[in-house]
């Protein structure tokens, strides 16, 4: 962690992704393009299914892309005390990147951009 303060802000002129995002390649973007109408088309048909699950699904589904996905909370309580050097802070600071990662890496938008 040469590349940060102490309290494990980035030091200027640093960074922990210095590629950026990795891009997605032309023909899948273009084959999934190609296709979105037509997901678009069913995802509000299912709408009106009589399965009120699957209705609801498509609803919700629909409502996230056009409104977003409702903010959650996160509750973070760091300990005071013995804990001198900052382990738990950094645990959970590191739990916090955990998620935010897995958020990104399932494609799902960052909710800190």
């Amino acid at each position: 962690m040469a590349d940060r303060t102490r309290e494990g802000r980035w030091l200027p002129g640093s960074t922990g992704n210095a590629g950026g995002r990795p891009k997605t390649d032309p023909a899948i973007r273009q084959a999934l393009e190609a296709g979105s109408l037509a997901a678009a088309e069913r995802l509000v048909a299912l709408t009106a299914s009589e399965d009120e699950r699957v209705a609801l699904a498509a609803s919700v589904a629909i409502l996230d892309r056009v409104l977003g996905k409702p903010a959650q909370a996160l509750e973070v309580a760091a300990a005071r005390g013995p804990d001198d050097d900052g382990a738990i802070r950094q645990a959970l600071i590191i739990d916090i990147l955990k998620a935010r990662h897995a958020r990104l890496e399932a494609g799902l938008p960052d909710d800190d951009e």
